[in-house]
């Protein structure tokens, strides 16, 4: 090969294949529009005789005398009144061949006669734009500022840049935004891992065509492609009685168990114990104020229903705190003994999981305190109503879904009920009693 962009035939072999394929009778194909390919103009002339290549349609173009030619080329065309130079197919590849540039030239010509020809997806400043992975990092970016200004939740956001990270980005890098087909949604869909959940599965799924929703609104793309429909089933919604509450309780090492047992009689969400301050606590009324909740191991000033109501106190809890020194407004309710600050979310799970498993109760955090006063509150004869207040459910189907009352039924979460510790003093004088020392 010659320095300067052009190639030099050197082999007897290659000489041969050009003039067999220049002596061929058979007729050239006719172009059908206004258009021709050509060398980039650096190399039009000829490196060694400096006279203008000649062009073969079968061939390309070759000095015949030097036996060289061009490798860069462009598609000189005529569309609609205006002049096109494609210098590029529409991944951004150089047409560095006259092969290359030919299947281009053709599929360009293809597209005219189905009507589907949009010269800006070969212009590649243009075909940047329309990038997958370009587009997928502004949208990403977009969100986590959206979150910044408490406009989205990190809980949403945190887990949807770890969707586009792990399973989005890496299945339609280098794709054309518009070129992305149902069919290409549909294989996507059906390469995400087995061992991905399906609630996880669809929630993958509806963050992609959430992109593709804001691509419309944004008016980046005319529509976004088809998504197939998917169906979760709905979950069990487990609980357990009181005593299996106090038996796993009674299994978290001392130091820990005041958040346990707050959960389990309040019924409160975690995230909302955890950022709990002694000024959300009206001891003279008996109330407590929801005003903040953690969010993807961020403390946010906001419930996850963005409304603040007062809740009354449980009497255990009531009992609890009025025993206690309180502390000072600003100062959160729940600290962490190990690390001097308030727990985290991922912290308390690991602390729930070892107590059940040690009571030997499959059972989540969640399903043992929240969704279990619910259901404990429903099968008491207590209206779903003042349910739905207590819990601060927005939708009375909500709480609908999770207070069971066909008791019978739904008290069979574990096997069999364990026997009650030795030790039969109840966690909360135990709470109390460490609270107190």
């Amino acid at each position: 090969m010659e320095t300067g962009g052009n190639a030099h035939l050197t082999s007897s072999s290659d000489i041969d294949n050009i003039i067999y394929l220049l002596n061929l009778s058979e007729p050239e194909r006719k172009q059908k529009m206004q258009g021709v390919i050509r060398p980039i103009s650096r190399q039009r002339k000829c490196p060694k005789c400096h006279t203008h290549f000649n062009h073969y349609l079968k061939v390309g173009y070759i000095c015949k005398q030097c036996h060289t030619f061009p490798d860069r080329f462009f598609v000189d065309l005529h569309w609609n009144g205006e002049r096109y130079g494609v210098y590029c197919d529409k991944l951004g590849q150089p047409l560095d061949s006259y092969q290359r540039a030919l299947n281009i030239f053709l599929k360009i010509q293809g597209e005219i006669e189905t009507h589907t020809f949009d010269p800006l997806r070969y212009v590649k400043k243009d075909l940047q734009a329309f990038l997958f992975e370009n587009l997928i990092e502004d949208w990403k970016l977009e969100k986590e500022e959206a979150a910044n200004k408490d406009k989205l939740s990190w809980s949403y956001v945190g887990p949807l840049k770890g969707h586009i990270k792990r399973y989005i980005l890496p299945f339609f890098k280098g794709k054309d935004i518009r070129d992305i087909r149902k069919i290409d949604i549909k294989k996507f869909y059906r390469n995400l891992p087995d061992n991905l959940s399906p609630k996880t599965h669809k929630n993958i799924l509806d963050s992609l065509q959430n992109f593709f929703n804001d691509l419309v609104d944004d008016e980046i793309i005319e529509k976004r492609p088809g998504f197939p429909k998917v169906t979760v089933p709905e979950p069990e919604i487990k609980w357990c009685t009181r005593d299996m509450q106090d038996t796993i309780i009674n299994k978290i090492p001392d130091k820990h168990r005041f958040i346990y047992f707050f959960l389990s009689r309040q019924g409160v969400r975690p995230g909302e114990a955890i950022a709990l301050k002694w000024g959300d606590i009206d001891l003279k009324n008996c109330v407590l104020t929801i005003k903040r909740t953690v969010s993807y191991r961020k403390i946010v000033e906001r419930t996850k229903t963005r409304k603040i109501r007062p809740r009354l106190l449980h009497p255990d809890i009531l009992d609890i705190l009025q025993s206690i020194p309180r502390g000072l407004p600003n100062t959160f309710l729940f600290i962490n003994p190990n690390t001097g600050r308030p727990y985290m979310p991922d912290t308390i799970q690991k602390i729930w999981r070892k107590a059940a498993e040690d009571a030997e109760a499959n059972i989540t955090l969640y399903q043992a305190t929240r969704h279990s006063v619910a259901s404990m509150a429903a099968t008491s004869g207590v209206s779903i109503q003042i349910i739905k207040e207590v819990l601060g459910h927005t939708d009375i189907r909500t709480t609908q879904k999770y207070a069971h009352l066909d008791v019978i039924a739904h008290s069979q979460v574990f096997e069999a009920q364990k026997e009650k510790e030795n030790d039969n003093e109840q966690p909360d004088s135990k709470v109390r009693r460490l609270i107190n020392e």
